[in-house]
């Protein structure tokens, strides 16, 4: 597993010191390598794990019956914790309240903000640490210098660097230049078929939503050094906005087609309102 060093001598120690909780919640957000710390973990620690598939109620309550009923030592695994409905939320929480002495419960979650409070106060939590460009340059494939510094610019995570490595990047800074520079130039009906290129869901062909918002903030926020006068104004603005998307995009619930159209349209706006028209 590449960085999280602190963490998991962290965690070491308290294995060997027998201080490991009963109840663990890894806080990181996607691609950070909670579930592969997780896994590392049971099977360097645990003779018996029992791992969830998902997080529907029912695939909880399975687990729940199984743990009532197994006296063993044992960690129960449970990833994406902030995909569980409010009634998994609330069947696993007598569980977590009052576990048997031999249960470990170990939970992966994007952000604290999705735990119910009641949730966690049962819970120990292990908040993973941001990788750095050495991390995550570690695993760039591309062999040209600009390409490798652009990936490093744009990524937050290992899994990003991963997904970076396998698009072409010349068509994806095309795409994040088109915007930037035409948003206002475009007809709103032109600028809004650009959303046929993205990814919404991760079975969509297309460009990653979330990767193609940090490369388009990695980009302005090169411009933004080199600019003058108000053009320093309008990238300020522009990345403004397109950092709140980013945080929008953590949001279970939101309509990612929708948040990246209403970007776009506020894009155009930023740009109207520095004149460029």
């Amino acid at each position: 597993m590449i960085g999280q060093q602190r963490l998991q001598q962290q965690i070491n120690e308290e294995m060997s010191n027998k201080t490991f909780p009963q109840f663990a919640i890894f806080v990181g957000e996607e691609g950070c390598g909670k579930k592969t710390l997780m896994e590392e973990l049971v099977g360097s620690n645990w003779e018996f794990w029992y791992i969830c598939r998902d997080v529907k109620v029912d695939t909880i309550r399975e687990m729940i019956a199984f743990a009532q009923g197994n006296q063993s030592r044992c960690a129960y695994v449970i990833p994406d914790a902030q995909d569980m409905s409010l009634q998994s939320k609330n069947s696993i929480l007598k569980l977590v309240e009052e576990p048997h002495r031999n249960a470990t419960f170990l939970m992966s979650i994007t952000s604290e903000d999705d735990l119910l409070g009641t949730i966690k106060s049962r819970g120990r939590i292990y908040r993973f640490d941001t990788y750095t460009d050495r991390e995550l340059k570690s695993v760039v494939t591309r062999q040209d210098a600009l390409d490798s510094k652009f990936i490093v610019d744009v990524a937050n995570t290992i899994d990003d660097v991963l997904k970076l490595n396998l698009i072409d990047l010349d068509e994806f800074r095309k795409q994040i230049n088109v915007i930037l520079d035409k948003a206002d130039t475009l007809s709103i009906g032109n600028l809004l078929k650009s959303s046929k290129n993205m990814a919404f869901k991760d079975s969509d062909e297309g460009i990653n939503l979330k990767l193609y918002l940090q490369g388009f903030e990695a980009v302005a926020l090169e411009r933004l050094k080199q600019a003058e006068d108000d053009d320093v104004k309008m990238y300020r603005d522009i990345i403004i906005e397109t950092s709140s998307k980013l945080n929008d995009l953590k949001i279970k619930s939101v309509n990612r087609q929708m948040l990246y159209e209403i970007w776009l349209l506020n894009i155009r706006e930023i740009r109207e309102k520095y004149g460029y028209q």
